[in-house]
């Protein structure tokens, strides 16, 4: 009896067509048509209810994308909840930044991909995601930020919650909305953001967002 190839499923999550597209055509050339599945969400709770039905096996995602629609408990139950359903993530980062790197990749996703990286490396990661490894999957782009940056101590020294109110100041979010979308006090907004200039020794909010352009995190 021929054995039956399982479909890989995969889900890019993200909202912007032209990357969809573009992606979805890549996969389809580069792997065996019938092999594989591909389609796109933009709403979080229906791509959670994929998930939890069993009907994704890998997702490609944005970094940024990502951060500016889960809450941080909303990513934690989004990563459990693929980690339980066998379910791998691939993140595309476009951000330069050593100590954010390192953020992203404690975050423990299975493969990491910078914006810089040609379509050979994304080639890999696809083989990658797909075989038995457990091991996560770094970018040659992602390596070569680890090893040359130079950021200094003050840099390193972000707490998460730091790292998360830098990025949503960066993105246009207001104190106030990112007290309600991460559930803290704006008193405590306010503290954090005021840490993370100090640390990056940044006066202005114009010097903060230079700094986070100079990152590629705009």
């Amino acid at each position: 009896m021929e054995d039956v190839k399982k479909i890989v499923n995969v889900v890019i999550y993200y909202d912007f067509v032209i990357f969809d597209n573009a992606i979805c055509e890549y996969i389809k050339k580069k792997v065996e048509p019938d092999a594989i599945s591909v389609t796109s969400h933009a709403q979080h709770q229906e791509l959670i209810k994929k998930i939890s039905n069993g009907e994704v096996d890998i997702i490609f995602t944005d970094y940024n994308f990502l951060y500016k629609n889960c809450t941080t408990s909303e990513l934690l139950f989004f990563q459990n909840l693929c980690t339980n359903n066998n379910v791998k993530i691939l993140v595309f980062v476009q951000i330069k930044n050593r100590a954010v790197i390192k953020q992203i990749i404690n975050r423990k996703f299975n493969a990491i991909i910078g914006t810089q990286d040609d379509m050979g490396e994304f080639q890999k990661a696809i083989h990658h995601l797909t075989s038995e490894s457990t091991q996560p999957f770094i970018s040659k782009s992602i390596q070569k930020i680890l090893r040359e940056s130079t950021d200094d101590q003050g840099k390193n020294s972000l707490t998460s919650k730091e790292w998360e109110v830098f990025f949503l100041v960066t993105q246009g979010y207001s104190l106030s909305d990112i007290a309600a979308k991460k559930n803290r006090a704006i008193s405590t907004i306010a503290t954090q953001k005021q840490n993370v200039m100090k640390k990056l020794d940044i006066k202005t909010n114009a010097e903060l967002l230079k700094y986070a352009y100079m990152n590629g995190m705009l």
